[in-house]
C-alpha cells in the first residue's frame, strides 16, 4: 500500500490506526 492513500500524518507506530487502514484495504 502507498502512503499517498492514507490520511495525512498517520503515525505508523499507532498500531490501531495501522490495522484500521489495512483492514479498510
Amino acid at each position: 500500500w502507498s502512503t499517498a492513500d492514507l490520511r495525512p500524518r498517520v503515525d505508523l507506530d499507532d498500531k490501531d490506526a495501522v490495522w484500521a487502514i489495512l483492514d479498510r484495504g
